[in-house]
């Protein structure tokens, strides 16, 4: 069993975590410096493996709730909708503000090789077997022998993906690893001038074949069609491109190259032997583990509802006083929590329902400061915590009450189980989830975000806008850059709210529900008012319901 890059797994404490689980190598998260994967490599023998080339993505992966919220398609399950490709707005400024060039590792492969990581990891997913074969033979070639390095980087100069970039390996990105000006993949051939069915003119330089595969970039940013050369005529600066089929297409679209059909015809597909598929063995412990923890239900017990509250600014400790608040949540930052564990008069007044929160990702140098910060509200006598990673437990005493939070991604029962073994037995659902499968993998340790602010993105790479600034989308969809542990994150200014659904919730047996008043300023009126909707089932007007009623795909 191998670990995903989807578990965010980026640290020493996350590998523990995999060797626990019965793992025998993790694909460590893409953002990792090349002094951070020796820090992990020296703590665990673990296989390691390392992503070294093709297309990143803005957040983190595993973390990213932009395709669920805006494409109704969940990246983390597979299906991105490239959401950060899009072009957004900002003022009177349009830009790929959160497009990242694609990685580039070939100088790093002897430095890799010499920490003994197990498996390099080139991205062929929705590539053309000629991109694949071209790439893999560079770094093949590189990684036998590190002499010819530059040769390999001749290859890959025709790789026709976009700009490159090393992305965390080196330490910080360089400027302009966002490529804020150009969202494509392939050699620019130009803008679309005019469109009659199959037939499309555009303007530019690189010359183009018969044979080619070309892609459309609309202007808003959203995904194109792909589709392959008739046959080219040539007028002056222009080329009429006779499509094999008609695309959705108009003026002022952008028209990539993405692969050269001489290379298609010089690759030979059949000539890779000897491959044998490894095939899911449904017979295997762990698959009737999984099976039969599914299908067990769960014991409910009837009892009153528990409200949560979850705030990252203690300016909300004072207004929060005059609400029901059994739970409060402290998701700030160290500073922060340094700060609430030293202001005695809060700490008496919160201590007995205090639950700290890590944030999402822990760079290794970090972790030092962590534990102590755990141990000191240990000492205190606050040993409740709200972890976002699996490799969060780790950090703990085993007498710690612990709790999963949602961007751990615990989507069904198997999932509640193994978190149980590992000493997690409380989680908090996913907002992107639906009701039919909460109500499906109900349980009793669950609890429910019923208001939260949606982060699309959480990413350690900085966007192409300023920190603060307010970004929308071709649908008019407001968005905010907001810094916070390191990270930087894209939230919507429209929020997640189903606190109409409470009862609902209620009848599967959980009654923990949260409001969390995370990246929004302290407002009196807001808070009385949110409060209001939890008490009575009502809903917060302007509010999304996210996937809760049309369904996770």
């Amino acid at each position: 069993l191998h670990g995903s890059t989807q578990m965010v797994i980026h640290n020493s404490a996350g590998v523990m975590m995999a060797e626990k689980l019965g793992l025998c190598r993790v694909i460590l998260s893409r953002e990792l410096t090349v002094d951070e994967i020796a820090a992990i490599r020296r703590k665990s023998g673990l296989e390691l493996e390392v992503f070294i080339h093709g297309a990143l993505c803005y957040s983190i992966s595993g973390l990213c709730l932009a395709s669920s919220f805006l494409g109704g398609s969940s990246g983390n399950r597979g299906r991105c909708k490239q959401v950060c490709r899009r072009r957004f707005s900002t003022g009177r400024f349009r830009g790929y503000y959160f497009s990242p060039r694609d990685l580039e590792a070939l100088d790093f492969l002897p430095r890799l090789t010499e920490l003994g990581i197990a498996s390099f990891k080139i991205e062929g997913r929705m590539k053309n077997p000629e991109y694949v074969y071209q790439v893999t033979r560079a770094y093949r070639m590189a990684i036998d022998d590190p002499s010819r390095i530059q040769a390999a980087k001749k290859i890959l100069a025709d790789d026709l993906g976009r700009k490159k970039t090393s992305f965390f390996l080196t330490s910080l990105p360089l400027p302009g690893t966002v490529d804020a000006v150009s969202p494509g993949m392939g050699a620019r051939i130009g803008e679309i001038a005019e469109v009659a069915g199959k037939r499309i003119v555009a303007a530019g330089a690189t010359v183009v074949q018969a044979g080619d595969r070309i892609r459309i970039q609309p202007r808003e940013g959203f995904e194109g069609d792909a589709t392959t050369v008739d046959s080219v005529e040539t007028a002056g600066q222009r080329s009429v491109l006779v499509l094999k089929k008609e695309v959705a297409c108009k003026a002022g679209d952008a028209v990539y190259l993405i692969s050269r059909g001489s290379m298609d015809r010089r690759f030979n597909r059949t000539t890779i032997e000897g491959v044998e598929p490894v095939r899911y063995n449904e017979r295997s412990a762990r698959v009737r583990v999984i099976l039969n923890t599914y299908n067990r239900e769960p014991q409910k017990t009837p009892r009153r509802d528990t409200l949560w509250i979850v705030i990252d600014d203690p300016r909300w400790l004072d207004l929060l006083q005059a609400t029901p608040c059994q739970r409060l949540v402290f998701a700030g930052n160290r500073e922060r929590l340094l700060a609430l564990l030293a202001d005695a008069p809060a700490l008496r007044v919160w201590k007995s329902r205090l639950v700290p929160a890590l944030p999402p990702f822990i760079p290794e140098a970090d972790l030092p400061a962590w534990r102590s910060i755990i141990g000191r509200f240990r000492a205190a006598g606050i040993d409740r915590w709200m972890c976002a990673n699996i490799g969060h437990a780790t950090l703990f005493e085993k007498q710690s009450s612990l709790i999963a939070d949602s961007p751990i991604g615990c989507l069904n029962r198997a999932s509640q189980s193994a978190l149980n073994a590992l000493g997690v037995p409380s989680f908090v659902f996913s907002i992107e989830d639906d009701y039919l499968n909460i109500k499906a993998s109900s349980s009793p340790n669950g609890l429910v975000r019923l208001f939260s602010p949606v982060l699309l993105f959480i990413s350690r790479l900085h966007p192409a806008v300023k920190i603060g600034a307010m970004v929308s989308d071709p649908h008019n969809n407001r968005f905010q850059a907001v810094a916070t542990n390191g990270l930087y994150y894209l939230v919507s200014e429209k929020p997640f709210c189903i606190t109409h659904r409470r009862a609902k919730l209620a009848e599967l047996g959980i009654h923990d529900f949260m409001l969390d008043l995370c990246f929004r300023s302290p407002d009196p009126e807001f808070l009385s008012l949110l409060v209001g909707c939890y008490r009575d089932n009502t809903r917060l007007p302007d509010t999304s319901l996210f996937n809760f009623k049309a369904g996770l795909k």
